[in-house]
Order: C-alpha cells, then sequence, then structure tokens
C-alpha cells in the first residue's frame, strides 16, 4: 500500500504538502496496525449450493472452485472508529486506505493461487456481486472455519467482522474464460459510483 495509490482513490485535485503529511501518516498508520492474514479451500463445484444467475453463469464451465478469504484484522477497524470521533477527515482517509490495502491483500492471494494452480483460474467473484447474495458468506464462514483460520464472523445480514475483510469464489477451467459483463445485472448499477466490477470485465 503506498500513499501515490491512496492519493489517487482519494479523488483528483491539487495535494498540498499538509495533505500529502497527513496521507503519508495514514499509511504508516495502516501498514503499522494491519495485521493481513489470508485462507483458502479447494473444493468440487456440486459440493456448494451456490444460488444466483449471475454466480452459476461465472462458474460455468468451471468443475472446481477455491473459496478465497482476507481480513486486515480488528487493530485497524478500531482505529478508524475511534478517529471518525475526533478527526472525521483522518478517519475518511484511513478507512480508503483500508479499503485498497484488503483488495490488494486478496488479489496478491489470488496471485499465488495461479501460479501453483496447473489449469487456468477465473478472476474474483464475491457475495454481493450481481446476484450471489450476502447471505452467502455464511457458506464461506462454515466451509473456510472463518472465526478460527482468522477471527472472522459473520452476521446475521451477511455482513463480514472485522470490518475490512473479503471473500471471494475463484473457478477452475481447462480453458480461459473470457471475462462476463455482470453490470448490467447488478443491483447497483444505478448507484455505483466507481464502476469496480465494470472494469473487471474490460
Amino acid at each position: 500500500m503506498t500513499s501515490e495509490k491512496l492519493i489517487g482513490a482519494l479523488g483528483p485535485g491539487k495535494i498540498t504538502p499538509e495533505q500529502k503529511e497527513k496521507i503519508d501518516g495514514a499509511v504508516e498508520t495502516l501498514t503499522r496496525l494491519s495485521v493481513p492474514r489470508t485462507f483458502y479451500k479447494k473444493l468440487k463445484k456440486e459440493e456448494l449450493p451456490l444460488r444466483g444467475e449471475d454466480i452459476k453463469e461465472f462458474l460455468d464451465g468451471s468443475d472446481e472452485v477455491y473459496l478465497l478469504a482476507a481480513t486486515l484484522g480488528q487493530p485497524i477497524v478500531s482505529e478508524i472508529k475511534r478517529r471518525s470521533l475526533t478527526d472525521l477527515a483522518s478517519a475518511v482517509m484511513l478507512d480508503t486506505g483500508a479499503s485498497l490495502y484488503i483488495e490488494e491483500v486478496i488479489d496478491e492471494l489470488t496471485r499465488q493461487i495461479e501460479k501453483s494452480e496447473p489449469r487456468f483460474i477465473t478472476e474474483r467473484y464475491s457475495p454481493g456481486y450481481g446476484d450471489f447474495d450476502l447471505l452467502h458468506q455464511k457458506l464461506f464462514e462454515k466451509e473456510l472455519n472463518l472465526p478460527k483460520k482468522l477471527g472472522v464472523t459473520v452476521t446475521e445480514s451477511g455482513l463480514l467482522m472485522p470490518r475490512k475483510s473479503v471473500t471471494a469464489v475463484v473457478g477452475v477451467r481447462d480453458r480461459p474464460r473470457e471475462p462476463l459483463p455482470r453490470c448490467s445485472r447488478c443491483r447497483l448499477k444505478n448507484e455505483c459510483k466507481f464502476g469496480i466490477c465494470k472494469a473487471r470485465t474490460l
């Protein structure tokens, strides 16, 4: 995680020396308080009760899957909450950086799997994308034993705790698959400001 990435995520505009100092401080805090941990498991696709047309289409042609999980741990989340009570701008900066950092962590895990897997793998697909319901997080919690392996639990509404934790599924195939245009069916397509899913299909 670098200051440059955080600056890019915070939006366009000239950065003053004072702002740059705060951004550097946020990155230092993020690095110091985050405790990145990951875990994954390979399963036969038929073993998993995955519901939703989007995930079925995404895994079409895959006979095996990897379930992935990653977390930054509780200390950084507690620090974000503490700052939100006294310095909202600093909290927002740190929260944004943590979101970027957890993506880096799970991206690196995906690359490691790709290097070790003799067949082709798909991109990542997480609960909450398209019609892949957040309640599938309960499946990840059970199959990966998240409380024991990573200290992560799932709320009744499907949210991961601590925040700044991510789960995803990756398919395994004999041939590479063309990325799917998922945005057209996403329930947030008219509200999304980032186009993250769309960017991953280009």
